[in-house]
């Protein structure tokens, strides 16, 4: 069942999510909250599965999108390749390679086919699939975590008020005064 998204500021956005993992998993960090919680827990893979992550119903838009992913690995390296597709993108896939004997600390690297936490995306669209699949890993089962999805909309924000004017033009002589009155609407977002 689509799970709800909301915004922010915790309001409804209308979007939906729905994922399909082999399992879940944490790592071995404290759980606090804020972005250490989000770093702990994570949708896992075993060693010849895919996890993949469907969004919709975006407002049509361009965003950028963050996928977090640090696993419980101990000693060894492993490497995912993330995916994002959908109608209207441009497939794109970014390899993130999280080393042995590194646990989330607080600081975010933004991997590009190299070692990270999160690798970022920028589509237009209004819906797309994340996949996480495992590549390679050193001496231990392959496995590419997804801890968690960020999704930024990108560009000027809408405005939520508009002015008007009353009357919308007023003529006066030099060094005289006129009057006039100003109005401030509120634009509902959907």
């Amino acid at each position: 069942t689509p799970l709800a998204l909301v915004t922010e500021t915790g309001s409804a956005s209308g979007a939906t999510v729905t994922w399909n993992s082999n399992n879940s998993w944490s790592t071995p960090i404290t759980d606090q909250a804020g972005n250490r919680r989000m770093m702990k827990g994570y949708l896992d893979t075993s060693g010849t599965s895919t996890t993949s992550v469907t969004v919709a119903g975006l407002p049509s838009g361009t965003y950028d999108v963050y996928v977090y992913a640090d696993g419980d690995n101990n000693g060894f390296t492993r490497t995912g390749a993330y995916r994002i597709s959908g109608a209207g993108i441009t497939t794109t896939t970014i390899n993130l390679t999280d080393p042995g004997n590194t646990d989330f600390n607080a600081t975010f690297t933004e991997a590009n086919n190299s070692a990270g936490n999160y690798v970022k995306f920028s589509i237009t669209a209004s819906a797309f699939t994340l996949t996480a699949t495992p590549t390679s890993a050193s001496g231990m089962t392959l496995r590419a975590p997804v801890n968690g999805i960020q999704i930024v909309p990108i560009g000027a924000p809408s405005p939520d008020f508009t002015l008007a004017a009353t009357p919308a033009s007023r003529t006066g002589a030099p060094g005289s005064g006129t009057s006039s009155f100003l109005q401030r609407r509120a634009i509902r977002e959907r």
